[in-house]
């Protein structure tokens, strides 16, 4: 199965990529050479089951560091009407409060994050190279799954091998069995579908720990992906 092609919203607004000024100033911008193969590599992004994108803006952060080491990718997606009208005022909200702040370069200034969307992603971004890294994925309904699609979820990990063998070689039951964490776009749950995310803590002291983590395929219920990833609590 060949992949599947950009959305053309996502597609436009990594083309007009919005470059945060303090990068600007340091002459950290891709090339059109780098920008086109950065906006390549992105993901392919689906929108949640039954929605569609109204509006989609990508923008280039800054780090806070000057000279800067690292930039992050943020992609702000809307479904509703709505919702595009007030992701393009908190843009021109926020461009106003760096405008006002950019006064010397030893002033930190406001960053792009904490822009509401219904779908939000970041990719660390590194600057030497363009290349993306970590892509992550972030929104206020991503915990709302009905019993039905969590239950099937948890089935098809249970029968897994890998589920398993993690459980058996667990040194407490106190860290219970596996958790929906929420859903995962396509993009990182390496799936035709949108899934859902499972994990299943394997070892924590308290403020550290690892967990196994699986990708449902919510329609086919098959495991798309698993990782081990770690746990820190501040």
């Amino acid at each position: 199965m060949s992949p599947p092609s950009q959305h053309p919203l996502v597609a436009r607004a990594l083309e007009n990529l919005l470059v945060h000024p303090r990068l600007r100033s340091q002459n950290l911008l891709p090339d059109p050479r780098r920008l086109a193969a950065m906006a390549h590599s992105f993901p392919a992004l689906m929108p949640f089951e039954g929605r569609q994108y109204r509006h989609v803006k990508a923008v280039l952060d800054w780090d806070h560091m000057i000279p800067s080491e690292r930039a992050t990718l943020r992609l702000y997606c809307a479904h509703e009407d709505h919702e595009a009208r007030l992701l393009d005022l908190q843009f021109k909200q926020r461009d106003e409060e760096i405008r006002r702040d950019d006064l010397f370069p030893e002033f930190d200034v406001p960053d792009y994050g904490e822009i509401d969307a219904a779908e939000t992603y970041l990719a660390s971004v590194e600057i030497e190279t363009w290349q993306l890294e970590d892509l992550r994925f972030f929104s206020d309904w991503r915990r709302e799954i009905r019993g039905t699609i969590a239950r099937g979820a948890l089935a098809a990990v249970r029968r897994r091998d890998a589920f398993r063998n993690a459980y058996a070689r667990r040194r407490s039951d106190a860290l219970g069995g596996a958790v929906v964490v929420g859903w995962a776009p396509p993009a990182l749950a390496h799936a035709e579908h949108w899934g859902v995310e499972v994990w299943l803590v394997t070892d924590f002291d308290g403020a550290s720990g690892s967990a196994l983590v699986f990708m449902v395929d919510h329609k086919t219920l098959a495991v798309t992906r698993e990782y081990e990833t770690e746990i820190h609590i501040a």
